[in-house]
């Protein structure tokens, strides 16, 4: 039922795929209102369940949530955008630090404490998907009947629930609310393919009379797409003296290069161009790194990646030039994104450019929905299969979980991932990953096959396009950065490390969502040695096994060795080595593997040892040994501890210590 509030709806009708509101776009400026245009909260007391569908951006639909009068948990994909519009009601605001919210996160103490004060008549609770799980922990079972729950911007839940699991898990708990009690809110409609989703009641709002977007679309050649945005921004540079500039393009590699030759080439003052991207890319583009803090563009020209595609306002006009790379999928832009992307300007763009090429080849092999789901179900038959085989031996009963999560990692490295683990650890067919890839499939057919494709498709959305096809003789250089970066990830995380005195704060960093792949690695391993090893000078071992290497063979070793330091001197492997390998004794290499041979199939661990050379690799792993030369010219190894990194140790597990993490270094480094 719509809670309507006055006379500014045109109509309502409802359609067999849901109820479509027409509301006045223009109404009368009052005290209250500064606004000619009608927002939501002009006509609305409350959202409706379900998911509601505005046909434009900046409707003000979460407004009308925190004003209605109800408890109400409002989720939001970045923390800016969550953090913006807590800070501008007075609401209370669960996520990391921003500009407006410096202080930690509160806790699930004074969630609570805010949740149950009789001094505030309706709670107001604005949160990042990651931070959700704590809110309604902290809340408890009562918040399914005494909160409305709303997920905002449900598009980019979908479409990026493959790097973010917490965006997944919030649909989990969405599902737990009842269907009276919940909302999901978009500017552009993407189908769900979950049966659970599909049977959502649909609200579609729009205005009597549309907004009609005056778009520029150009296309180019893949080879020119960079030249060609140089030379559009410079053109723009020019007519538009000293007025802002949004570049949306989802390639940090690409901004910095672009921003590079801008400062080089172009003779633009580096002060004068900010990248703003995720903060675990802060290291790739250097400084020209910048967050968002504010409504206003932060420079005269900024770049924005995806991590900023959605989600917050921009109060202040610019020029916006969209790009779309059909090369790589991860830079692909659909119509959609290109609408919300321009959306973010809420005072009206300066002007709209969109430079895209094609991908005639059409190289992405097209599946549909029902062979996903035939695929997914298959996928969770084998998961299946595996608990069940596994739960039978009381060993391999201990990895079937890590197990699994290697398997899904894999699949989803492949971009094969079909499966997830859910909040109540069960695996289930992971239909949001399959909505973003019949997404990914439905841009390649619809936009970019043939180079006049995507400017149709825009005119039919009732936008008002030219078109013109464009190459450019100017030349880009790569500057080919990633091997300064993966240094400087570890640089960075290494010193953050030794600030840290328990495992806490590395529970704190890792679910922010913000450090990259080899970033989270060092944590999830440093995590388990932090009460056992000495911190200055085990990061500083972990620091040069990674550092300046091409790839993580030795930090392997060295995380393997620092985990069996922690083992109490009862454990099984501890005893097993001192036995087959005594100290100050001499051993030839044969006598090594076989002596590890019997020290494997005791221990029944190692297992991945195939060869005489990964068993001494293993050894050198286990022991430290000095290679010698007898007389006879016969090389011997002569072994003078168990420690062979020197780690400093400062105290072991106790020997009915939970011992799963020797467990987890296996699988996640050897399999």
């Amino acid at each position: 039922m719509l809670s309507i509030r006055d006379t500014n709806i045109v109509k309502v009708t409802n359609k067999k795929w849901g109820t479509e509101v027409v509301i006045n776009r223009n109404g009368e400026i009052t005290k209250n209102k500064k606004s000619k245009i009608n927002h939501l909260s002009d006509v609305l007391f409350q959202l409706p369940a379900g998911f509601v569908y505005k046909e434009e951006t900046g409707m003000g639909a979460t407004t009308l949530e925190i004003f209605a009068e109800r408890n109400s948990i409002i989720v939001e994909p970045i923390k800016i955008t969550a953090s913006s519009k807590a800070f501008k009601h007075n609401c209370l605001y669960v996520g990391s630090s921003t500009k407006y919210h410096d202080k930690r996160s509160p806790t699930e103490a004074e969630i609570n404490a805010y949740a149950n004060d009789p001094s505030i008549k309706y709670k107001k609770i604005i949160v990042v998907a990651d931070s959700l799980p704590k809110v309604l922990e902290a809340i408890g079972n009562s918040v399914y009947s005494d909160f409305f729950l709303v997920l905002d911007e449900i598009d980019s839940f979908q479409l990026d629930s493959n790097y973010r699991k917490s965006m997944a898990e919030c649909i989990d708990f969405y599902k737990l609310f009842s269907s009276s009690k919940r909302a999901m809110l978009s500017a552009t409609k993407i189908d769900f393919t979950d049966p659970i989703l599909k049977k959502e009641p649909i609200t579609y709002i729009k205005y009597d009379t549309p907004y009609v977007r005056i778009i520029n679309v150009i296309t180019t050649n893949p080879n020119d797409l960079d030249g060609l945005i140089i030379d559009t921004i410079i053109n723009c540079i020019k007519i538009n003296l000293n007025q802002k500039i949004f570049i949306a393009y989802n390639s940090v590699n690409g901004c910095y290069n672009l921003a590079e030759h801008l400062v080089s080439n172009q003779n633009i003052p580096k002060d004068d161009i900010k990248i703003l991207c995720s903060s675990a890319s802060k290291n790739k583009v250097k400084d020209y790194y910048k967050e968002l803090d504010s409504d206003l563009l932060p420079a005269q020209i900024n770049f924005f990646t995806s991590a900023y595609f959605t989600g917050y306002d921009i109060h202040e006009s610019y020029h916006l030039i969209s790009i779309s790379g059909n090369r790589n999928k991860i830079q692909s832009l659909s119509d959609r994104r290109f609408k919300q992307i321009a959306g973010r300007c809420r005072n009206g763009l300066l002007s709209e450019t969109i430079i895209h090429d094609i991908d005639s080849k059409g190289n992405m092999r097209i599946f549909t929905s029902q062979q996903f789901f035939e695929a997914a179900k298959e996928q969770l038959a084998s998961f299946n299969c595996m608990k069940r085989h596994y739960e039978n031996s009381p060993l391999l009963k201990l990895f079937i979980g890590d197990v699994n999560e290697g398997f899904i990692k894999i699949l989803d490295e492949n971009e094969i991932g079909l499966v997830r683990e859910n909040i109540f650890d069960e695996y289930e067919i992971s239909y949001l990953n399959i909505d973003s890839k019949l997404e990914d499939i439905r841009v390649k057919k619809e936009l970019y096959l043939n180079a006049n494709a995507l400017a149709k498709k825009l005119i039919k959305d009732k936008n008002s396009v030219t078109h013109s096809l464009k190459l450019s003789n100017t030349k880009v250089v790569d500057k080919k950065i990633s091997k300064i970066d993966r240094d400087n990830q570890i640089i960075e995380i290494i010193e953050m490390l030794k600030s840290f005195k328990n495992y806490i704060p590395i529970d704190n960093l890792i679910q922010n969502g913000e450090l990259t792949y080899l970033q989270e690695l060092i944590c999830k391993d440093y995590k388990k040695l932090i009460q056992y090893l000495e911190h200055e000078s085990t990061l500083e071992i972990i620091k040069a096994s990674i550092l300046g290497k091409r790839d993580n063979r030795k930090y392997k070793k060295i995380i393997l060795s620092a985990v069996i330091q922690t083992l109490s001197e009862t454990h099984l492997i501890r005893s097993r080595l001192s036995h087959y390998f005594p100290l100050n004794k001499k051993y030839l290499t044969n006598e090594i593997q076989t002596r590890l041979d019997l020290f494997i199939a005791e221990t029944n661990v190692f297992t991945y040892v195939k060869s005489d050379s990964s068993g001494m690799k293993l050894f050198n792993t286990l022991c430290k040994a000095y290679r010698k030369r007898d007389k006879n010219g016969e090389d011997y190894y002569v072994i003078r501890g168990y420690n062979p990194y020197d780690f400093k140790i400062v105290k072991t597990k106790k020997s009915m210590d939970d011992e799963d993490d020797l467990n987890e270094v296996l699988l996640s480094h050897f399999r």
